[in-house]
């Protein structure tokens, strides 16, 4: 009697234990994190957990997700760990197979089964019952261990998934792709097409931090595919606004023009702000690029507005850096930089150690720059280059190599500009990104970074891109200096390729306040003085 009252007693206290993770998983799903975590706080009083049980897998598994989506990368990892030596001691006999193993592995199983199931059903005849009783209980018993195996291949997945994601949010690229391409064959294995289309995406996103975004692209369409197959639409059409982010990285702005309005609409009719205010901003970045001033701040004002009224601090936070990025391109400075004071305050709250807060001081430095304010631009390029030693991100590593660039030459450290923008054009030629290419191509030949028989070659090419992408602006201001090449010689020395750019600087500052030294000083953000002696230097005629 004893004995079956401890076991009543151990199965209620599991039956409890398998209620509150349970609990703890629908407040999950429906995004209630600080209630998840309530429910399992509640799991670890309850009784000691087993060790060696499924309980004790799901329980660091939910744990890892919650933290996960609170922004607590670390706290989720070390949850991951714990689930993934709780799964070993569940299932010792499985064997952990490599991503590039795993078809192999599941062919090999599913190859046994169809075997075994041949022999179970024509191969035991002719034998006595005696024989027959064994053979066949050990082939079920093969046949059970077979689709155990196969069966762990979910659970397994789902937590490489979430490793995965995790990596990628500290900046572990390599092992997150490794994770990642585990839990995608997995789930094509297993069939899972929803949870494989939501891994192909988050695959994407460690390749968009790579700025392998044309890789991104197609990974992103596999998935767009795979979600149609699992009959879930809305989240193809999520899929398809990270698609247009790609595009609007790499510079084309008329196909997310096209693309993104049904995703607006579908977003706002099913009461999902966060991807609707996403999507605004993307339209936004489209309209910018198209040259729609107006209409990009509409969709911005509206994106930070919603942010604030339904407090997604995630979101904000990329609404006051587009908001940043619309101002620099009105050459509003002051503004550009509040906005993006903004989202190194919001950060600070939501996530410190996020990828955007290297990008925010990247765009910083350029807004310095911009003001000739280069020893505070030097520093603000410095920080954002301690962020991305720990969230990498390839694109803002390229322009912030640029904006060093551009400060070194502006104070005559010439050699090192130059050396900064040859950096600047690897990064970008590693990623393939075209549009970055040419932007630095002309701000390169703008500074006078190099000889014109260096430069000429890339702003011939430059401007071909320019023409592509459709983005008249930086093509005229290619083809200004191209118009100036008879006017120079093709092996001008990089000093005397600094001075002539300096020079057409100050020749075009005084052409726009009609010969006004004083507002002219004031554009170019220098001194009056320093700008009459520079007159004098260089014998313009003022």
């Amino acid at each position: 009697m004893r004995k079956n009252s401890r076991n009543s007693e151990h199965q209620n206290k599991v039956d409890n234990l398998v209620h509150l993770l349970s609990r703890a998983e629908s407040c999950l799903q429906a995004k209630e994190y600080h209630e998840a975590l309530e429910y399992l706080d509640r799991a670890s009083r309850s009784g000691p957990i087993q060790s060696a049980s499924p309980e004790t897998y799901r329980f660091h598994y939910l744990r890892g997700l919650a933290f996960f989506w609170q922004g607590n990368q670390r706290a989720a990892w070390e949850e991951v760990e714990s689930a993934f030596g709780a799964f070993k001691r569940v299932h010792p006999s499985f064997t952990l197979p490599k991503p590039e193993e795993l078809p192999a592995f599941a062919a090999k199983n599913l190859k046994a089964l169809r075997a075994i199931e041949v022999a179970l059903f024509e191969g035991l005849e002719g034998r006595s019952s005696e024989e027959t009783a064994k053979n066949r209980e050990r082939l079920e018993r093969r046949i059970f261990e077979i689709s155990a195996s196969l069966e762990n291949l979910t659970p397994l997945s789902k937590l490489h998934q979430l490793a995965g994601s995790i990596l990628r949010h500290l900046g572990k690229l390599p092992e997150a792709i490794e994770h990642l391409e585990w839990a995608a064959t997995g789930f094509r294995l297993s069939r899972d097409w929803a949870s494989l289309a939501e891994t192909l995406n988050r695959i994407s996103l460690v390749h968009m931090a790579g700025g392998e975004l044309q890789t991104a692209i197609q990974i992103l369409e596999q998935a767009r595919h795979y979600s149609l197959k699992a009959k879930n639409h809305y989240f193809e059409l999520i899929l398809r606004s990270n698609v247009a982010l790609c595009q609007l990285l790499a510079g084309v702005w008329r196909i997310p023009l096209s693309s993104l309005p049904d995703v607006l609409a579908e977003s706002k009719k099913a009461g999902d702000f966060p991807r609707y205010t996403t999507t605004l901003l993307l339209w936004g970045q489209a309209n910018l690029l198209a040259g729609r001033v107006k209409e990009c701040r509409k969709a911005l004002t509206e994106a930070k507005n919603i942010c604030l009224e339904k407090k997604l601090l995630g979101v904000l936070k990329f609404s006051y850096g587009f908001l940043a990025d619309l101002a620099m391109a009105e050459n509003q400075l002051e503004e550009a930089e509040a906005h993006l004071k903004k989202v190194l305050e919001v950060s600070e709250t939501s996530a410190p150690s996020s990828g955007p807060m290297g990008e925010a001081w990247q765009k910083l430095g350029e807004v310095y720059a911009a003001r000739r304010e280069y020893d505070r631009a030097m520093k603000a390029f410095a920080t954002s280059q301690e962020h991305l030693s720990k969230h990498p991100e390839k694109l803002v590593e390229g322009a912030v190599w640029r904006g060093i660039g551009v400060c070194h030459l502006k104070t005559e450290q010439f050699r090192l500009g130059q050396k900064d923008f040859k950096k600047a054009f690897e990064v970008f030629e590693s990623c393939g990104n075209e549009w970055e290419q040419a932007k630095t191509a002309v701000l390169a030949a703008e500074c006078g970074a190099f000889a014109a028989a260096e430069i000429y070659p890339k702003l011939v090419w430059a401007k071909e891109i320019f023409k592509k992408l459709e983005h008249p602006a930086w093509r005229k201001r290619a083809q200004a200096f191209l118009e100036q090449r008879e006017e120079r010689p093709a092996n001008v020395p990089l000093r005397v390729a600094h001075r002539l750019a300096e020079k057409e600087e100050i020749v075009k500052a005084l052409a726009e306040t009609n010969g006004n030294i004083s507002q002219a000083a004031k554009k170019l953000g220098v001194l009056r003085q320093t700008l009459q002696y520079k007159i004098k230097q260089y014998k313009i005629d003022a």
